[in-house]
């Protein structure tokens, strides 16, 4: 039986189904990349062509997460690989909602 884990990183060097596994690996690393009080403002919602889109509860939040982007990147970055994420992008969704 293999880890669910493994079977991602085995994937991952497939792309199997044209998914690149190290984005939805990135995704999942985020709370941890961003702690706690980040991530329970923040959603990743995306990576296109290296770049993270992550919704935000509010202006404010965004704002905060521009300046500390090149911290989160190099954080998610030493998690699924040198080079997956090269940019975030911030945008305030009015309805958003953590459930």
């Amino acid at each position: 039986m293999y880890r669910l884990s493994e079977t991602i990183e085995e994937l991952s060097k497939k792309k199997a189904i044209g998914i690149d596994f190290r984005d939805v690996k990135a995704i999942l690393a985020w709370d941890k990349a961003v702690g706690q009080a980040i991530a329970e403002n923040t959603e990743p919602v995306k990576i296109i062509r290296g770049i993270l889109y992550v919704k935000t509860k509010s202006p404010a939040w965004a704002q905060e997460l521009k300046a500390l982007s090149s911290d989160i990147i190099s954080k998610l970055n030493k998690e699924v690989g040198k080079g997956v994420i090269k940019e975030i992008r911030l945008f305030h969704d009015s309805s958003f909602s953590k459930e």
